[in-house]
């Protein structure tokens, strides 16, 4: 919207390589910290979760004036962290294959509270647990 404010970010990571003693098989545990600004969130909320919604999507063309419902998100300017997430990707290596497993625990970190015409809302955050696998091929090059 024209109202938009520019967000700011920021990473953290920590992690270090163990491998075995014939080097095929690695660990990688790893936190990550990220932090930042919310404005992008209060855009989201005002666009399409709570406010400023059109229509119902049955492709007609309605007269009706439609009501625009204005969302502020508190201290969205303010760079807080946002999210820590703790990993162990795991990578083994055999022949020309390296096949990977990594799983993932993202912990939240600062709930939104959420002002609209109708009240005031206060985000649950829930920590979420997934993982990725993979099975990757090595193409050998030769320096010439």
């Amino acid at each position: 919207s024209n109202n938009s404010s520019t967000d700011f970010f920021g990473g953290l990571l920590l992690n270090h390589a163990f491998y075995n003693s014939v080097q095929n098989f690695k660990v990688n545990p790893s936190i990550s910290i990220y932090a930042g600004s919310q404005y992008f969130y209060q855009e989201y909320f005002s666009t399409s979760r709570l406010g400023n919604r059109k229509g119902k999507g049955n492709g007609s063309v309605t007269t009706e004036t439609s009501e625009v419902t204005t969302v502020e998100i508190a201290e969205a300017s303010k760079f807080k962290i946002l999210n820590v997430a703790l990993s162990l990707p795991l990578q083994y290596q055999y022949g020309s294959f390296i096949y990977s497993a990594t799983p993932v625990l993202a912990i939240p970190q600062t709930s939104a509270t959420i002002t609209t015409s109708e009240g005031v809302l206060s985000e649950d955050l829930k920590s979420a647990f997934y993982f990725s696998v993979g099975i990757s091929y090595w193409f050998y090059t030769q320096n010439k």
